[in-house]
């Protein structure tokens, strides 16, 4: 019997300290991009800085460009609708669903379950 893939990918498990703090950076920027269209108000430093470290606590087991993706998904589908850690996550995993059934040779490489850990430039 074929075993499932974990929900997530597990990126972190694989990071060096370093590397996890960059990634998480570059969650933070990828988010914020996003969440500038939807602000009506701007949340004060404090706030600004607690809300994206709920994002990066939520998505830092996917890889940069999965979660670009996403974010941008959800921008297309929900223009007017500002999107929380959750209905990225559920994006994320739908995707990674989608790319086990498909199997590797349908898959979109972007969700391939069984992609390697870029070591240099997760950042980007």
């Amino acid at each position: 019997m074929e075993q499932l893939p974990a929900p997530t990918p597990r990126l972190t498990q694989s990071l060096s300290l370093q590397q996890c703090e960059d990634h998480r950076r570059s969650i933070g920027i990828e988010v914020e991009i996003i969440l500038d269209g939807y602000w009506q108000t701007m949340p004060g430093p404090q706030m600004k800085a607690a809300i994206l470290a709920d994002w990066m606590d939520e998505l830092e087991d996917w890889h940069i460009d999965q979660i670009r993706w996403a974010l941008r998904a959800w921008r297309g589908r929900n223009p007017s609708k500002k999107p929380n850690p959750a209905h990225i996550t559920q994006i994320l995993k739908n995707e990674r669903g989608r790319a086990h059934v498909a199997g590797p040779t349908q898959a979109k490489p972007l969700f391939a379950i069984d992609r390697p850990v870029r070591r240099i430039g997760i950042a980007g």
